[in-house]
């Protein structure tokens, strides 16, 4: 476009680069820098772009010619759509790239550099009583984000579908010192009439902060008949900060639709000296 229209000018590049000056151009312009420009070989910066369209409208070339020249200015691409297809899609890609990690493929070496060795066991020794395999928990995520692409995957929130938590409060609440280790025992009871399969806890909000707490993003949830209830584990690291922060989860179908009204609220408070779980 540049040299068309110093064609159209019938100007050599150095003549090109004096009628430009002439008009106003700031700066030092190379005939060189010019000839590099109009093979595509370089680029001006966005100020001398800027200039040199200044300078070409101040000598009469119509605004028309010019336009396609001045630099488009950066805007930020607005965030996607929050669905529930583009949450299925970034965790199941997640997913499929964790058995890679080098930290995933060493949890033991992770725990013991994060929280140090007295931690690093009582966490083994935690998952151990409660049959907890990692490996066994990844696979069911990638199943039920693998199913939720397809119609099988695909819920649809029923009137009768109901969830209650069992148990005092005190047993959703972990009190203790900075980015301790603790794992959550959390029973949930099928109030309604729908079968739960399928199904998972899907975090809300940011997976970790300073002013939050590390866990699972996704929790599979057992199959439940109504009227019965299901234990579930979710292992928690504490936040980095005193404070009393909050957990809050959601149950969602394997599409990442949420499937049932309500949410399960684990509490952690780092303000204390150690944990009392």
């Amino acid at each position: 476009m540049l040299h068309a229209i110093r064609t159209a000018l019938t100007l050599s590049q150095p003549a090109f680069v004096e009628f430009l000056k002439a008009n106003g151009l700031r700066g030092r312009l190379s005939r060189q820098l010019l000839s590099k420009v109009e093979k595509g070989d370089a680029d001006f910066a966005v100020a001398v772009w800027e200039d040199v369209v200044d300078a070409l409208l101040a000598g009469g070339v119509p605004a028309a010619d010019v336009a396609a020249l001045r630099p488009v200015e950066p805007t930020m691409l607005p965030a996607p759509d929050n669905t529930p297809a583009f949450r299925r899609s970034q965790w199941q890609t997640l997913a499929d790239r964790l058995p890679s990690s080098r930290w995933w493929r060493h949890l033991g070496r992770l725990t013991l550099q994060v929280a140090g060795k007295e931690w690093e066991t009582r966490f083994d020794q935690l998952q151990r009583e409660h049959d907890i395999d990692p490996e066994a928990v990844l696979a069911e995520v990638k199943r039920l984000l693998e199913l939720g692409g397809t119609p099988a995957g695909a819920g649809t929130p029923m009137p009768g579908d109901r969830v209650a938590l069992e148990g005092d409060e005190s047993a959703r609440t972990a009190r203790g010192g900075r980015q301790g280790l603790v794992l959550f025992r959390v029973r949930l009871r099928n109030a309604g009439t729908v079968l739960w399969r399928d199904r998972m806890l899907y975090r809300l909000g940011a997976p970790v902060t300073s002013e939050l707490p590390f866990v699972p993003a996704l929790v599979p949830v057992p199959a439940t008949e109504p009227g019965e209830s299901c234990e579930i584990f979710v292992p928690c690291r504490a936040q980095f900060l005193r404070s009393l922060a909050v957990i809050s989860y959601v149950m969602v179908f394997a599409d990442c639709s949420v499937c049932v009204s309500g949410r399960l609220q684990l509490y952690v408070d780092t303000q204390g000296v150690r944990f009392e779980r």
